[in-house]
């Protein structure tokens, strides 16, 4: 596993996540604390290599998100703030 950009960090509406020089179809899965799947987004990552998430309906705390892209699999945390 590669390690994940995520910005701002901590968030609280919009969260970026930089896939770096990956382009195309991306699978992104968002996991609270206890493992549960609190979000999961199929879609093209932009011409940057960046994919715009809106993370506003999740609750305060910390979560963890998984990119994978081509097969390849990037993990990073990030604080929701209220």
């Amino acid at each position: 596993l590669l390690p994940l950009q995520l910005w701002p960090n901590p968030c609280r509406g919009q969260l970026t996540v930089y896939a770096g020089a990956n382009r195309g179809s991306a699978r992104l899965t968002i996991t609270n604390l206890t493992g549960q799947v609190v979000l999961l987004q199929v879609a093209e990552l932009s011409a940057d290599g960046c994919l715009r998430v809106d993370v506003s309906d999740l609750n305060q705390g910390w979560y963890q998100a998984e990119l994978e892209t081509q097969g390849l699999h990037q993990r990073g945390k990030f604080v929701r703030l209220q």
